[in-house]
């Protein structure tokens, strides 16, 4: 480096120096010149590194199982009822960490008449809330032994006063469902205008706990609502109390939703899916509403004279009233089954079959189109292989459609490049060997060229050969893999997607669900999230399946969120909590969205502060009653990326878990870049280190030769050496 230094040539400004001989002044000149824009392109790289390998910030939805007492003592599954929301760690799945959140299971049913004796509680001039009303009904003591699956709650709210009330499932009976049509619910709930919540004179808004989630669909996630959607199914039994006259389909679909911070049941965005059944459910970020592939319910199930349909559902969520949600489904014929032109009659799909495993991707960042796969014709079932259909939203018209030669088990999508990636079990030509395969099929992009009309066409440059196809990582790593079903996400930014598996480590053989993150540009390195050699997962062993998804997709908020550094930690005299974020924030100033595109326009700095704050402007509800109320408890930030919590009174454990208030916390923006607000909580846990007690004597340090002197030493611990205890 000397060498280097003494080599490098001098500038104009620089000879002014030579004449000085001055060290100080040539170190100077150097450290200018060479040294630092060196250093700083080194620092660069190795914090775009850091900050690449912790940017891709995947959630599970996962049901965990549920086990009760038998009555003879012992602990017996149960049908699940616990449904969590939880961060997935690269290290694998740590069971001493747990900050995940517990997510609502409620479904709105419908509007169901019942004399008003199953009130549990009114309040006089107040709307209710269904989440209040569920938590009240959890509550009865008549109800304490009793799962949450078998409860049915119901809400009035008459303009007079709001009524909570609670049964129980097996007097479902009990209840009379308005007739297909009729509007007899007529009353808002608290938070927003739907009526949802009962009409006159005695007809209550129902909520139930779903029977299961369907596997035609893992479900999506809206960022900007922070609102996982899924599809889920009643059992008609469930809701009536008997089996269905013939003819009538055996379950219903509805469209759930919740709230991924708060866990708890978004009913104004939830709607029943009547007719039909949707299959791979996704999000498109850029306008606000789901795409499906949709298909009749009594076509296969109820009649066998019908040819299968496919459509394409799009439910746009209209929230021009903030207050009055409105999901608008409309449904697209696919010509799947028809004759296309210059198109092989063994090419189309068959109408006397369907076979679909969920698996489907979307692009909506200017080429909006929604890609799936369905199975093409083939003498025999196990020659059956799938075709991938890339069509245009929301008119459903075909843009390309090309064969593949493997069934396909999940597909990715880049939104920000146009990448299309599949994995799935193939045969490979050259060596006749079987692996799953995960391949590059495909870009898809809009043109630069007007198409007429001031519009552009939305083009799909194909890549894949059989012969020859690009394969994104290696055979050898994949062919072991157990691949999950329509179970996938993609990091954008980054070029990354998550493959779902499941691993077989000896104490489990039976596997465990664990992912594989993998880059679709070179090196394509791949990275198991499961840390080490005794890695048992990257989500509890005894958890069969979760739906996966990208907390923070980067489009078009291309800077990510400000996430907790795990644990929080108490300080050794439990005096304070530090809870630190991996980047810098704004200390609580907002981004705030004036014209209603999700983009933030500027920032209000009033809520930044500097000295001493109510923790209530950072964290939830929840998490502030149990540190303290303000000026007891305080808040300071240390620097932009620490907050120091000095709590008066201790109500707070090792092992509990704060959360963040949504909407509150967001990274320093860089360059006109934008950042989703912070969610989520983490774990308070114990000082690091854990240090000895100091004993610190208090008295007078000058004794005179006169006064006295008695030296005493008491102990409550019976003499033995003081410890903390935590």
């Amino acid at each position: 480096a000397a060498e280097r230094l003494e080599a490098a040539p001098m500038s104009e400004g620089a000879a002014a120096f030579r004449g000085l001989e001055a060290p100080a002044a040539r170190c100077r000149w150097r450290w200018n010149r060479w040294l630092r824009p060196r250093l700083l392109c080194f620092l660069v790289v190795a914090l775009g590194g850091w900050l690449e390998a912790e940017a891709f910030v995947i959630h599970s939805v996962e049901d965990r199982p549920t086990r009760r007492d038998s009555g003879t003592g012992e602990l017996v599954p149960f049908p699940p009822v616990d449904l969590r929301q939880a961060r997935l760690s690269k290290d694998g799945e740590d069971a001493t960490i747990d900050s995940s959140i517990k997510m609502s299971r409620f479904q709105y049913v419908g509007c169901f008449q019942h004399p008003m004796s199953i009130t549990t509680s009114a309040l006089f001039g107040f709307y209710r809330d269904p989440n209040e009303c569920i938590a009240e009904c959890k509550g009865q003591d008549i109800y304490a032994n009793i799962s949450s699956s078998e409860l049915v709650v119901a809400v009035h709210n008459e303009p007079e006063q709001g009524r909570c009330g609670c049964a129980l499932k097996k007097d479902i009976a009990d209840f009379v469902e308005e007739n297909e049509g009729e509007s007899r619910c007529t009353y808002r709930c608290r938070d927003y205008l739907n009526p949802n919540c009962g009409g006159y004179p005695d007809w209550w808004g129902l909520y139930m706990e779903y029977d299961s989630r369907s596997m035609s669909a893992q479900g999506a996630y809206d960022p900007w609502r922070y609102v996982w959607y899924t599809l889920v199914t009643f059992k008609e039994r469930s809701i009536l109390g008997r089996y269905p006259d013939d003819g009538v389909p055996p379950e219903r679909y509805y469209l759930n939703a919740v709230d991924t911070v708060e866990g708890k049941g978004r009913f104004e965005f939830q709607t029943r899916i009547s007719g039909g059944i949707l299959y791979g459910l996704q999000y498109d970020i850029d306008s606000t509403r789901l795409v499906a592939l949709y298909t009749p319910n009594e076509i296969g199930r109820l009649r066998g004279d019908l040819d299968w349909q496919y459509r394409l559902a799009t439910i746009l969520i209209n929230t021009t009233n903030r207050f009055r949600p409105f999901m608008q489904i409309t449904l697209a014929p696919i010509e799947l089954t028809e004759p296309r032109d210059a198109m092989p009659r063994e090419s189309l799909v068959s109408p006397f079959y369907m076979a679909y495993s969920g698996a489907s991707a979307i692009f909506s960042k200017d080429t909006n189109c929604y890609v799936f796969t369905q199975a093409q014709w083939a003498p025999n079932k196990p020659q059956m292989k799938d075709r991938v259909y890339i069509v245009r939203i929301p008119d459903g018209r075909i843009i390309r459609e090309e064969p593949l030669d493997f069934k396909v088990a999940a597909l990715y999508s880049n939104e920000m490049y146009g990448d299309l990636s599949a994995i799935g079990p193939r045969l490979e030509l050259s060596s006749q060997a079987a692996e799953n395969a995960y391949v590059y099929l495909a870009r898809i992009y809009r043109s630069k060229v007007d198409s007429g009309g001031g519009t552009a066409l939305t083009l799909v440059d194909w890549q894949y050969n059989p012969i020859n196809p690009t394969k994104l990582a290696d055979p050898r790593e994949t062919e072991p893999w157990l691949l999950y079903q329509g179970v996938a996400t993609s990091e954008h930014l980054l070029n990354k997607t998550a493959i779902a598996y499941r691993m077989k480590p000896p104490e489990y053989p039976w596997g465990v669900f664990t992912i594989a993150e993998v880059g679709i540009r070179p090196p394509r390195l791949l990275t198991r999230w499961c840390g080490d050699e005794f890695c048992q997962g990257t989500i509890a062993p005894d958890i069969p399946y979760a739906a996966i998804f990208n907390r923070e997709p980067g489009i078009p908020l291309t800077l990510k969120a400000p996430s907790f550094l795990i644990p929080a930690r108490f300080d050794m005299d439990a005096s304070a909590i530090t809870v630190r974020f991996d980047r810098s924030t704004l200390q609580g100033a907002r981004q705030i969205d004036e014209n209603g595109d999700f983009i933030p326009d500027y920032i209000d700095y009033t809520l930044q502060r500097d000295g001493p704050f109510d923790c209530a402007e950072l964290f939830d509800e929840k998490t502030t009653y149990k540190l303290g109320l303000y000026p007891v408890t305080h808040c300071l930030w240390k620097s932009n990326s620490e907050v120091r919590i000095n709590i008066g009174i201790v109500n707070i454990s090792v092992g509990e878990s704060i959360f963040i208030l949504p909407d509150a916390l967001y990274a320093v923006n860089v360059d006109g870049q934008w950042s989703p607000a912070a969610t989520g909580g983490v774990q308070v846990g114990l000082p690091d280190p854990l240090e000895s007690p100091v004993i610190i004597p208090a008295g007078p340090l000058n004794i005179d030769a006169c006064t006295p002197v008695r030296l005493n030493v008491s102990s409550m611990l019976d003499g033995g050496l003081a410890t903390w205890r935590w």
